[in-house]
């Protein structure tokens, strides 16, 4: 992909870069977004203790030495490309594929074993290969038949081979930190999580857009 081309898949929206290639996803693509996915990523891996779940199998594949043989990853949805870069490094047998619907701009240069590529994850997977491990971190917006994508996985992933997808839940708690179960148009409880999100997201607005203005 020319320069040109990787522009023409971005847009500027109040100052702010954001990929036009997927209009599901509505989060921005330039550096200070890199920056919090940056530091997304370091909270994730430190709450697992390390770039895989405990007990995926993924580690153990990628540790594995073959004569002539070396194990593939693709990190789909891999923003800031931090998280590919962390894997070319901890294992250097290893070629890594990072996919993004933006061009990606990491902050330290990757190694050798690594490179990013721009493309569309839900608009299919085959033409970049066979992959031993598949990586997914926080690619919901992005995603509309999950079902779709899980199908595209299973086509370029190997023979025991590891997809590992990791998305934060987005369920509502009450007080107690109990789950709160559907909702009806109209129960108290709904209108009273909808008001204090209206009112949250009125109130963060309003001090970004007036900051001398007292709430």
């Amino acid at each position: 992909m020319d320069p040109s081309e990787k522009l023409s898949n971005l847009r500027e929206v109040n100052g702010r870069i954001f990929n036009t290639t997927n209009e599901r996803y509505i989060l921005p693509a330039d550096g200070v977004e890199h920056r919090r996915l940056d530091s997304q990523h370091q909270a994730v891996i430190t709450m697992l203790g390390d770039l895989f779940p405990k007990g995926s199998g993924a580690a153990e594949i990628l540790a594995r030495s073959f004569e002539g043989y070396k194990p593939r990853v693709l990190d789909l949805g891999t923003g800031s490309g931090a998280w590919a870069i962390d894997v070319a490094l901890k294992y250097p047998n290893v070629e890594v594929l990072g996919l993004d619907l933006a061009p990606v701009n990491p902050g330290l240069p990757p190694p050798p074993n690594c490179r990013f590529e721009q493309g569309d994850a839900t608009m299919g997977l085959k033409q970049y290969g066979r992959f031993d491990v598949v990586h997914a971190r926080a690619i919901l917006q992005g995603v509309k038949d999950f079902a779709a994508l899980f199908g595209e996985v299973a086509e370029v992933l190997s023979p025991q081979g590891v997809f590992v997808s990791i998305e934060a839940e987005t369920c509502l708690y009450d007080k107690n930190k109990i789950k709160y179960g559907p909702q009806k148009e109209g129960d108290p409880v709904r209108r009273f999580q909808l008001q204090r999100l209206q009112e949250t997201l009125f109130k963060r607005v309003t001090r970004r857009t007036f900051p001398g203005l007292k709430s």
